[in-house]
């Protein structure tokens, strides 16, 4: 989980109707803060967040969804898609009608296989489909109405990387329609340390937005994606989780928390305000890329007690 605290001059004054204009470059860059604003593409819904431990005051912080558009959708993702054979893949060929023609071979560097009667045929980048067709063409003129089989048994092209709090991190062959929770079982699983709801999949540059809390804790099979070549899987630890401090602060920037935190420590470690921060109006962005949502503390009973030391969990 990642916790933005935003302190606001000319920012605020713009955004008091429209909070949201800036919150999306801010997650997708955690640049500093500036003046800019842009206009909103949809409405935004208001959701009601779990009560905020405060020390001796419980406090309810209403915070609202930020749309994000850039993202992939996790049903876009588990769309099954055929695995291609690469340099390095073991393929299994067996034809029915002759048992001579039974073969395993490792793709070559060229990426062919070399069987009886047909030679030397390209396997490389072919679905088993594609490939069987293309041996039973071939084949069809040695063997009437042959019947082959193709399958791949051992994988050797395809990676996938799992790195952070992970027993045994690393790269992991992709054997076939391989899973998150495949691979994660693969890797040893979870150490003790690792901040599930801060796991992130990354695919060629992109986030998909993998609810793993719900995955790992109440086996939502909904967020079990289904991986592609070279995905990366990352895990932080819960006892390195960090805070992003922006704007009217002195030394904006991201800082490792451990525990709990309260407002005005947090502004102390970024430097104090500026001389033209507005003190008694602050943002607070929870929430990572596939499910921010922000709330706004203005100088009101509840902030007063964030101000006397009780504690907020960031």
């Amino acid at each position: 989980m990642r916790d933005y605290l935003l302190i606001t001059d000319c920012i605020l004054r713009k955004v008091r109707k429209k909070p949201f204009l800036f919150i999306l470059p801010l997650l997708l860059t955690f640049s500093i803060i500036g003046c800019a604003s842009a206009k909103l593409k949809k409405e935004v819904q208001s959701s009601e967040a779990p009560p905020v431990s405060t020390g001796e005051v419980t406090q309810q912080l209403s915070f609202q969804e930020i749309p994000i558009e850039k993202v992939l959708s996790v049903k876009e993702e588990r769309e099954r898609k055929e695995y291609l054979i690469g340099i390095g893949d073991t393929i299994e060929v067996k034809v029915l009608e002759d048992e001579k023609i039974d073969y395993t071979q490792e793709v070559q560097p060229d990426g062919k296989i070399s069987l009886f009667l047909i030679g030397d045929i390209y396997a490389a980048e072919k679905t088993t489909a594609r490939l069987r067709e293309d041996i039973t063409n071939v084949l069809q003129k040695y063997v009437v109405k042959p019947h082959v089989t193709v399958r791949v048994t051992g994988y050797k092209s395809k990676k996938t990387y799992i790195f952070g709090e992970i027993k045994t991190p690393g790269i992991f062959p992709l054997n076939g329609d391989m899973y998150l929770l495949d691979a994660i079982a693969h890797s040893g699983g979870l150490t003790q340390d690792a901040d599930i709801r801060g796991g992130l999949l990354t695919r060629n540059g992109q986030f998909i937005p993998v609810d793993f809390e719900s995955l790992l804790k109440k086996g939502d099979l909904q967020q079990n994606v289904l991986l592609e070549p070279y995905d990366i899987i990352y895990f932080p630890s819960i006892l390195d989780r960090k805070v992003y401090i922006l704007g009217e602060v002195n030394r904006p920037g991201v800082y490792n928390i451990r525990g709990t935190m309260n407002i005005i420590e947090a502004i102390s470690l970024a430097g104090g305000f500026t001389r033209d921060a507005k003190e008694d109006n602050l943002l607070l962005i929870r929430g990572g890329l596939n499910n921010p949502k922000v709330a706004q503390l203005s100088n009101n009973a509840e902030t007063k007690d964030m101000k006397k030391g009780n504690f907020l969990n960031l």
